[in-house]
């Protein structure tokens, strides 16, 4: 696994045991970040084989390098992140570094190509479909009551902008809450914890802003 760790806009390799080759799929990557990139929204960049490949990291600071930009052995592997603000605007870039060049790795004479990457876009927004298709499956269970006698009250209510779900139950008597914003075409995703929504100086009304569940 690469360990890189980002301090401000500095990017320093931490540990990088293992030689990188060509054909390589789902190799590891895991970043740790300085408190200056608190609330930001994180991109890692890798170039490579001549490609460039952005990976949001979304609810996660681990990622695997995209097989795009291992195609070509003799070539050197840079990686980068940016951050940004919830209105898309970059405000931490930072410097790009060298971690190794790719070397040839075995391979049949034949393989079958590997599906892309997918894209910064298509990433946030299956993240943002997959937590509404959760909360509409707890919803479902609750109204069949298959929750073994403590079936949990789901509620939802009009906020601005967006709906609010409420999940109530033994274990949370307060009850959970996950805010679902409306969003459109070209819309801007925020992902972050109740305190750093409540930090912001602002709410953006084209943002869709997805908060973590019992932040």
């Amino acid at each position: 696994m690469i360990k890189i760790s980002v301090i401000n806009r500095s990017v320093r390799l931490v540990c990088d045991n293992d030689p990188i080759t060509t054909g390589s799929v789902g190799y590891p990557v895991s970043f740790s970040f300085s408190d200056e990139w608190g609330g930001l929204a994180k991109t890692a960049v890798f170039y490579g084989s001549g490609v460039r490949r952005d990976v949001a990291l979304i609810n996660s600071t681990e990622t695997t390098i995209p097989h795009e930009v291992l195609h070509e052995a003799g070539t050197m592997l840079r990686i980068g992140v940016y951050g940004a603000l919830p209105d898309g605007t970059i405000v931490m870039p930072t410097v790009i570094v060298d971690v190794s060049r790719i070397k040839q790795g075995a391979k049949p004479s034949e393989i079958d190509p590997e599906a892309p990457t997918p894209s910064w876009v298509a990433e946030v927004q299956n993240a943002a479909t997959d937590a509404l298709e959760k909360a509409e499956a707890v919803e479902d269970a609750a109204e069949r009551g298959e929750f073994d006698g403590v079936s949990p009250e789901v509620t939802f209510t009009d906020i601005t902008n967006g709906h609010r779900m409420t999940v109530t139950d033994k274990t949370h008597p307060s009850g959970q809450s996950i805010d679902i914003l409306n969003g459109s075409a070209g819309t801007t995703f925020w992902f972050g914890t109740r305190a750093e929504y409540n930090a912001l100086p602002s709410i953006d009304p084209a943002v869709c802003y997805c908060i973590e569940e019992g932040t």
